[in-house]
């Protein structure tokens, strides 16, 4: 991978900031120290966090990280993440990169621009 390359794929995960205005971050429960502090600087990515109840996680217990239109999954087209651990939700978080499927098109107009 060259320099440039690496640099615009820098520019399309969810790395920097956005310094447009948008909702604040919706906390149904309280983060972690460490995804608290990752969610609030990327507040333009992150539209909602909550844990308790874990859909197929062994311990019944999960993260649940709700992404702002315009980012997924850097794997496929999820907007919901959900994993069992910090760590693994960590890891989840710094994979997420811009996503123009159609749902997060119709929705752009309402949360602002996603970069």
């Amino acid at each position: 991978m060259t320099a440039i390359s690496r640099a615009t794929s820098r520019t399309t995960r969810a790395q920097a900031p956005n310094p447009s205005p948008l909702t604040p971050v919706r906390y149904v429960n309280r983060a972690p120290a460490t995804l608290d502090r990752w969610i609030e600087a990327h507040a333009n990515v992150v539209k909602e966090f909550n844990c308790g109840d874990g859909y197929g996680t062994e311990s019944g217990f999960a993260y649940d990280i709700l992404l702002r239109a315009g980012w997924r999954r850097g794997d496929d087209f999820v907007h919901t993440l959900i994993e069992p651990t910090v760590a693994a939700m960590l890891a989840q978080l710094r994979s997420v990169t811009q996503c123009d499927c159609d749902e997060c098109k119709a929705l752009l107009p309402s949360e602002g621009p996603a970069q």
